[in-house]
């Protein structure tokens, strides 16, 4: 069955076509030639701090805060310092229990990171760890 995209695609110019690009400490490779305009910055998990975490249920509102709580008894970094992001990756409703997996990158990596991207008139559109972009790409959606 054929949706309705199919039928009445997005212009062209409004679709926001991105490519992948591999950081390293030596270089930046861009996944598809060097004519992106936008890309999915691909971070080394050297640089990344991952963990899991189960916490409380708290309304959606509150879980970015409750996260945010307990970053600094997981990574040798402030909250002030770092950037992260976060999946629920089960839920216990029996116990109203989330676990949570936590990605935590310093600021000063990730601004250094932007500029560079921005000094070549590339405009960064998210970052994903090594890891996270291996899973996303050989692990089925919903698994």
């Amino acid at each position: 069955m054929r949706g309705f995209f199919n039928w009445f695609p997005a212009p062209k110019f409004l679709t926001l076509a991105t490519t992948d690009a591999f950081i390293t400490d030596k270089s930046i490779k861009l996944k598809t030639g060097n004519s992106a305009r936008f890309v999915n910055g691909i971070l080394p998990d050297e640089k990344t701090y991952l963990f899991t975490r189960t916490i409380d249920k708290v309304p959606a509102e509150g879980l970015y805060d409750a996260v945010a709580f307990i970053i600094e008894e997981n990574v040798p970094l402030k909250l002030a310092e770092s950037v992260f992001s976060f999946e629920i990756i089960d839920e216990d409703r029996s116990a109203g229990k989330l676990q949570v997996a936590v990605t935590v990158v310093p600021k000063a990596f990730i601004n250094t990171q932007i500029k560079l991207f921005e000094s070549v008139g590339i405009t960064v559109v998210s970052f994903d760890t090594e890891s996270q972009a291996i899973a996303r790409s050989i692990i089925p959606k919903g698994d």
